[in-house]
């Protein structure tokens, strides 16, 4: 398919090799092309590395190229017509155009050998190929690289290295960058995700600045200030009052509706919405950051009555009148999820809080994970609920013994069989 692609003839184009931050989504901001399209492309025996400091990039180094043999980037090609191309000029003021020769097609598909343009930074000398690292990338800049690298990439992106070109023309590694997850990123970082997400393209990274002043003015300081303003009771409100101050500081509607795609919540499982469970399927479209997490917290119970394939959790505390049952903590996943997924709709079928019953059956609740970080986490609302059926089980109501699902199950079918 790529092969096909780029032998196409037709208007003259303008062939560009991405690698920094120019995704799909800012190419085509940039040149004035909603429609634009790129091809997955890598640049043997070269490394990308960093240099200059650019004051959009939040006075971060910005990418360039530098040959080093063994190594690879990999980015995207774009054909550009000459007016395309003159608009991205205007962007690349401290870069000098280099032809190098890519590989189009990712390994196992149609792949060609195509003559491109590079951007490479600074002038050429004799001894260096591009300038030096002056000045690390900002976390805005690395995530808006995670997000070109991830269109054609995504086995590819997970970390980056931090690399500068030296004076005699090697290049040393100072350190390496891996995404955190929206929900731990910067302003800049998630302006960045929040922009990729929306409908219409807002011009990266130009509106960052503006972006940082809609959510200052309403007391938002970072990513968890977001989710929690998301899942607030009265979030139909908050979420009007941040699409009013982004409208304010001359943003395009969607800025919300682009927020509410973006796996912003952490959520902690423990029943059947674990892997290999029967509600799995809602977890659908949501990635898995711990599969073996605990809560920090002990003062959990978790009972399992026989006659249904679920288990009910609840706090300690609203179980004081049954001594016998014992404090725990529960063991499970976590999960980064998008508000959309855990208020609204899934790929599975249906929301999380649609499963769960939120609010009338489980509350959402915010806990600590055993090793640090926060996740939310459902548990009964009423113990009442059960009361009844705890007091008249007969035995068919059983304590899951440290709150582990999983080891439950197996002895329980275990003891089914023998």
């Amino acid at each position: 398919r790529a092969a096909v692609i780029m032998a196409k003839a037709g208007a003259a184009v303008i062939r560009v090799f991405n690698y920094g931050s120019n995704s799909t989504v800012q190419l085509a901001g940039r040149v004035g092309n909603p429609k634009l399209r790129t091809l997955p492309a890598f640049l043997p025996d070269y490394s990308r590395v960093f240099c200059l400091q650019s004051r959009g990039w939040e006075s971060g180094g910005v990418a360039s190229i530098s040959p080093n043999a063994g190594d690879v980037i990999y980015g995207s090609v774009a054909e550009l017509t000459p007016k395309e191309k003159a608009a991205l000029d205007q962007y690349e003021g401290s870069y000098r155009e280099e032809k190098v020769t890519v590989v189009v097609g990712r390994p196992g598909d149609s792949q060609k050998r195509v003559e491109v343009i590079a951007y490479v930074a600074g002038s050429a000398c004799e001894r260096a190929f591009t300038e030096p690292l002056t000045t690390r990338p900002s976390e805005a800049y690395l995530t808006a690289i995670h997000v070109m690298l991830r269109e054609h990439w995504p086995d590819d992106c997970d970390t980056i290295a931090i690399r500068g070109c030296q004076a005699d023309g090697s290049i040393a590694e100072h350190d390496q960058w891996t995404h955190p997850g929206c929900s731990e990123l910067g302003l800049g970082g998630l302006c960045v995700e929040m922009n990729a997400m929306r409908d219409e393209k807002e011009t990266m990274p130009t509106i960052i600045p503006s972006f940082r002043r809609a959510l200052d003015t309403i007391g938002i300081t970072s990513a968890k200030d977001v989710a929690g303003l998301l899942t607030r009771a009265d979030n139909g409100t908050a979420a009007d009052k941040l699409e009013k101050s982004c409208r304010a500081q001359g943003l395009g509607a969607g800025t919300i509706t682009a927020l509410r795609q973006l796996h912003l919540h952490k959520l902690f499982v423990y029943g059947t919405l674990l892997t290999g469970e029967c509600n799995h399927h809602v977890m659908t479209g949501a990635r898995l950051v711990n599969p073996s997490a605990a809560t920090a917290q002990t003062d959990f119970v978790m009972l399992h009555d026989r006659s249904l394939p679920y288990p009910y959790a609840l706090e300690h505390k609203v179980m004081v009148e049954r001594e016998e049952v014992m404090p725990t903590r529960l063991v499970g996943e976590v999960y980064a999820v998008s508000d959309d997924h855990l208020q609204r709709y899934g790929l599975g079928g249906c929301s999380i809080d649609d499963l769960e019953g939120f609010p009338d059956l489980y509350n959402r609740i915010p806990i600590t994970l055993d090793g640090g970080g926060a996740a939310l986490l459902y548990v009964l609302a009423d113990a009442e609920i059960i009361q009844e059926g705890v007091e008249n089980s007969e035995g068919n109501f059983l304590e899951v013994f440290r709150g582990d699902w999983r080891t439950h199950r197996v002895q329980q079918t275990t003891a089914q069989v023998e």
